[in-house]
């Protein structure tokens, strides 16, 4: 409630050089005009204490005038997120049409004291309606003296409701007051009983108000945020708080508890708030869930190349100042790049064998898959081998071993192998196999008369990657490979028919 509130309504006063600019006198002035003598530090009452806060005895006479000066008020509830007071005032004032001055006081909650100055319009208001502003039906409820907001418990609310289909034979008062008295709570139908028999009838009604389960209110809903205490602790003393979240202090020290909204139109009230609470310049510990990504690490279920697409931050600018602006750590994603990339075939009468492993886990169940190609760049072998319970990089060495093995039993002479973990193909080239497979290396490197290793990126080696996980539905140790014939020459490739078998 605004201070022009409390003064206008009060009587008006002529003006003088001490009114306020814009015409209204001030609140010095009505009260002296209303009590017509100023008031001494003698005539009031002394100050006394009740244990360890101190207390005051409110003169009887003052305190029988500001009864008397309310006397008449009622007071009311509307939500004013869905209408300004400004505009509901002005409606009320043109509906009512009272005699004398009446003001509508914002006092929290919701709850707007209506001050009247006279019986007559206090009853017209009362007894006349109902009254409906802003779509909002008017429940008035007398004023009393020890009137709070938040003392005020509402276990139940107005609602319209709809009886579809009703015919019009049943359009009369104590009918419909009659179907009035089954809507406690409100159902989906109610059976209605007359003497050409019985029907059923839909009932339809518009959406209610919030209601908390805990405290059995309308008004609002349990809370997501709590802040509870051990007993015998010093009770903290609560800072600021909203739907997103609550700021308390203990011992000097700031303590945020928060959970952010989804949208992000709805978190910058948020931020808004986080920000008048870093101005304070006080040790600040800000917990919770922002539901806020700043980074491509928060990303949860971006497995697969085809996901890459979810490496975009879904942030905008104003989000992102903000969290700079409190100072948290946040870690900026590289701009990506586009490279071009050509696919090189092998050499005349050389093989080249493109290989991938994928494991689910580490470890895993794992798997790997081998790719084989002609000088010409024709497919012709594909192997798929279950590796078991293995972690990457074993299965990333198995997949070249495997591989040599494989060819050197069809008595394939010259060898490129390509694939797209570097780190197992830089080991092998510099003939620094793991210690696992370091004796099945040093047996078959002398099978081949010649043999290189190159790496390529993921996207260049997509095929053997799905023949990897193929092969994990393959129990450990088994092998399915296929060898297809090209109508060329491949004598020195030893290639001689078409085998499919399974191992």
């Amino acid at each position: 409630m605004d201070l022009w509130e409390i003064e206008s309504a009060f009587p008006r006063v002529p003006t003088n050089s001490n009114s306020a600019p814009n015409g209204a006198p001030s609140y010095a002035e009505m009260a002296k005009e209303s009590e017509g003598q100023s008031c001494s530090l003698e005539q009031l009452p002394t100050p006394g204490r009740r244990g360890d806060f101190p207390s005051i005895k409110v003169p009887i006479e003052a305190h029988k005038r500001g009864l008397n000066r309310n006397r008449y008020n009622l007071v009311c509830r509307l939500d004013l997120q869905k209408i300004l007071i400004v505009k509901a005032r002005a409606q009320a004032i043109d509906f009512w049409k009272l005699k004398r001055f009446c003001r509508l006081i914002p006092v929290g909650k919701g709850y707007i004291r209506i001050f009247l100055g006279n019986e007559e319009d206090r009853n017209k208001i009362w007894s006349a309606g109902p009254w409906v502003i802003g779509k909002q039906l008017l429940r008035l409820s007398p004023w009393s003296p020890f009137f709070d907001p938040e003392m005020q418990k509402n276990s139940d609310a107005f609602v319209w409701v709809k009886f579809l289909g009703l015919g019009v034979k049943f359009w009369e008062v104590k009918t419909l007051m009659s179907l009035g008295r089954t809507l406690v709570p409100v159902p989906k139908k109610i059976m209605v009983d007359v003497d050409e028999g019985d029907f059923w009838q839909r009932v339809e009604h518009e959406s209610t108000l919030k209601f908390c389960s805990h405290c059995k209110i309308i008004g609002y809903t349990l809370g997501n945020l709590w802040c509870l205490w051990q007993i015998g602790l010093q009770d903290p003393l609560l800072v600021t708080g909203s739907p997103q979240q609550i700021t308390i202090t203990y011992d000097g020290i700031l303590i945020s508890t928060i959970h952010g909204m989804v949208t992000t139109s709805a978190r910058r009230v948020l931020w808004v708030d986080m920000a008048n609470i870093a101005a304070l310049y006080l040790l600040w510990l800000a917990i919770g869930d922002f539901n806020c990504i700043r980074n491509w690490d928060e990303w949860s279920g971006v497995k697969e190349a085809a996901n890459l697409s979810a490496n975009s931050m879904s942030n905008n600018c104003f989000d992102l100042a903000i969290v700079v602006a409190l100072g948290i750590p946040i870690k900026a994603r590289p701009l990506p790049h586009v490279q071009s990339c050509t696919w090189a075939l092998p050499w005349f009468q050389e093989v080249m064998i493109n290989m991938g492993a994928v494991a689910m886990g580490s470890p895993g169940i794992a798997g790997t898959g081998v790719v084989t190609r002609n000088h010409c760049g024709e497919v012709i072998g594909v192997l798929s081998h279950g590796v078991g319970i293995k972690t990457l990089f074993y299965s990333e060495c198995e997949a070249v071993i495997g591989a040599l093995f494989w060819v050197a039993q069809r008595s394939w002479k010259n060898i490129w192998i390509e694939a797209n973990f570097q780190s197992t193909i830089t080991s092998f080239a510099r003939n620094q196999a793991s210690w696992p497979h370091r004796a099945r290396w040093n047996r078959i490197k002398n099978s081949f008369e010649t043999l290189r290793f190159t790496h390529c990126w993921k996207e260049a080696n997509f095929s053997v990657i799905q023949v990897a996980k193929r092969s994990r539905y393959l129990s450990a140790d088994c092998k399915e490979y296929t060898l297809l014939e090209i109508g060329i020459s491949l004598g020195n490739l030893g290639f001689t028919d078409n085998i499919v078998s399974i191992l």
